[in-house]
This record gives C-alpha cells, sequence and structure tokens, in this order.
C-alpha cells in the first residue's frame, strides 16, 4: 500500500509512517478505501455481531481480525473441557462455568460492534463539515477533477 504523505494538516512527522499512522483512514487508497466504505454501507457491524452472538470468534473473524476470533473462539470449548474433565455430578460451581460462557458471549459481541474501527484522518477531523479529504486528495493525486 502506498504511503499517503499529502496531508497538509497533519503534525505528524514523518508524515505516512509514524505508528499512529497506520491506522488513519488517510491511508487507505483506491481499493482499500471502497471496502472500507462498502462494509461501513453494508451494516457489517451488525453482521459481525449476530455472528459472535450465535458463536464467539465468528464476528471477529468476519471483521479479519483471526488473532482475536481465536482467542474468543476457545474461551467456551475450554471452559466445557474444564467442566468435563472435574465433572462428579451437579454442583452449585457449575451456575458460575455457565456465566462465564454467557459472558464471553456477551463480551465476544460487544467486541465484534465496537470492534476493527478505522480512525478519522487529522484533516477530516479539522474539517467543520467533517469533509472526506484524504478521497479529495486522492481524486487530486490521480488528477480525476471532474469526479469530485
Amino acid at each position: 500500500m502506498e504511503q499517503y504523505v499529502d496531508c497538509s494538516l497533519c503534525s505528524i512527522e514523518p508524515k505516512g509512517k509514524a505508528a499512529r499512522c497506520r491506522r488513519c483512514s488517510g491511508l487507505l487508497t483506491g481499493r482499500e478505501r471502497l471496502m472500507h466504505e462498502i462494509r461501513e454501507a453494508r451494516g457489517w457491524k451488525y453482521i459481525a455481531t449476530m455472528l459472535s452472538a450465535i458463536a464467539p470468534g465468528l464476528g471477529q473473524f468476519f471483521g479479519s481480525r483471526l488473532f482475536t476470533g481465536i482467542i474468543f473462539g476457545t474461551l467456551i470449548p475450554l471452559g466445557l473441557g474444564l467442566l468435563y474433565v472435574t465433572w462428579g455430578g451437579f454442583s452449585y460451581s457449575h451456575f458460575f462455568v455457565i456465566g462465564a460462557a454467557v459472558f464471553v458471549l456477551i463480551v465476544a459481541s460487544a467486541d465484534a460492534w465496537f470492534g476493527p474501527t478505522t480512525p478519522k484522518a487529522p484533516c477530516q477531523k479539522a474539517c467543520p463539515a467533517s469533509l472526506p479529504i484524504p478521497d479529495y486528495l486522492q481524486l487530486i493525486a490521480n488528477q480525476d477533477l471532474q469526479q469530485g
């Protein structure tokens, strides 16, 4: 992915290469920006939340966060394995394991909803009209002045 270094309002030096720049929406160009807008428009957060409510970790996989999905996906099977290994008949402590499983479902669903976000570029935050400045700069860089 090419570096986005044209933002005149960005105070980060060197522009486009700092750790804070990696997640800035100003870095998204071409196909990446289009896919981000499609995901936002299609309500991917709702789909990811419903998937995580069915099975923890699925919503994180849907949101392309594999490591988080693996962690959430292994919590309930590990809890069930612990329950199986220590089973000696029903006891009230099993309610704790059931409560922990419900808690994992709730946290996984909340994580899928608030999950991967792309922060706005500093120039877009500073714009009083909240215009997508990186989009306009990309159009100018491509010399596509008719579309803007």
